[in-house]
């Protein structure tokens, strides 16, 4: 059935393409503020798309509803859309590609049958449902994206916890580093200081008589490690007056650490001397170490020597102390 006398001129002539552009804005303006004006529309627009795919329209009209209709990419997918429908359900051909009048005939053919109408029916609600569905599509795409930004920001924050350790391990290297160069730096320092005093015994005994001594008096001692401190094997060492350098002989039962450092200091664990760098040998039962202390540092009195070692991974192991007291023999 023709629908042509049911529709608003205006509304008709604005679906067919024919009105001025404020013309078209004063109309949509008016189905934008009422959401009722906008449902007559859309059902309109169905019937005029149904009278096209029939063949009701008069010829002036479909021609300008090709003209101006149909130059719509999103109005085109729409009459397609109808003419797959039509022709699925009622076996007629595409109406693409056909004469004007065997169109005519082939789609007024078609029987008017409650199904059909239903079918339009349908249609006309998938139409409708544009927005919802535009919005159903938007929010997926919005939680695509928030997934993708979520998988994003772990990454990212798994690099940053690598970076981070990675930044501990280097400062922690770095500390270490320094503290070993503070070690040699003192070891040094006290190296000097030896160096010093051999360096004016030695301008001293340039200038004594032929016979007097040339080389400073060493007094060696063996310590061993791990004894109790004031136990019944009290160790002591007698250190004659003219004796300049002490040296202090021990045993380890391994070498397996990379370096080795020795500390003495008094009972009461007042600093005394230190070495940051202890060169061991080799022995039968391990290794052997021998420390050169000079004589004037070690007054009588209680001592505690403390013997470390580095591991590969950089950190420090007691391997014992050794508890020894210094007596001095009375000049002769």
């Amino acid at each position: 059935m023709n629908q042509a006398e049911k529709v608003d001129p205006t509304i008709r002539r604005y679906l067919l393409g024919e009105l001025s552009e404020p013309e078209q804005a004063a109309i949509e303006g008016e189905y934008f503020a009422n959401p009722e004006r906008f449902e007559e529309i859309c059902a309109l627009e169905n019937d005029l798309i149904d009278d096209y795919l029939r063949g009701d329209l008069p010829a002036a009209e479909r021609e300008q509803f090709e003209r101006g209709y149909l130059s719509s990419p999103e109005k085109l997918h729409r009459v397609q859309f109808a003419r797959t429908m039509l022709s699925s359900l009622y076996g007629i051909p595409g109406l693409y590609g056909i004469s004007g009048e065997a169109r005519h005939r082939s789609v007024r053919g078609a029987p008017e049958s409650p199904g059909f109408r239903a079918a339009l029916a349908a249609m006309k609600g998938w139409w409708r449902s544009g927005p919802s569905l535009a919005l159903a599509i938007v929010a997926f795409i919005l939680m695509v994206a928030v997934v993708l930004i979520g998988l994003e920001s772990l990454r990212l924050r798994q690099r940053l916890s690598e970076s981070e350790q990675r930044i501990a391990s280097e400062s922690q290297r770095l500390q270490d580093l320094e503290r070993q160069l503070d070690d040699q730096t003192a070891n040094s320092r006290e190296l000097e200081k030896e160096l010093d005093i051999l360096r004016s015994q030695r301008a001293q005994d340039q200038t004594n008589p032929p016979g007097s001594k040339l080389s400073p008096i060493v007094a060696a001692f063996s310590l061993r490690l791990g004894l109790p401190r004031g136990g019944a094997e009290q160790q002591i060492l007698a250190i004659a007056p003219a004796a300049d350098v002490i040296e202090l002989r021990l045993n380890l039962k391994s070498v397996d650490f990379k370096k080795y450092s020795a500390a003495m200091t008094t009972a009461e664990v007042k600093p005394v001397w230190k070495q940051a760098q202890v060169g061991v040998r080799p022995s039968q039962t391990g290794g052997r170490i021998a420390l050169r202390v000079p004589a004037r540092l070690l007054p009588a009195g209680d001592y505690i020597l403390r013997v470390d070692g580095m591991n590969p991974a950089g950190e420090t192991v007691e391997l014992g102390d050794s508890y020894f007291r210094v007596a001095r023999k009375a000049a002769p």
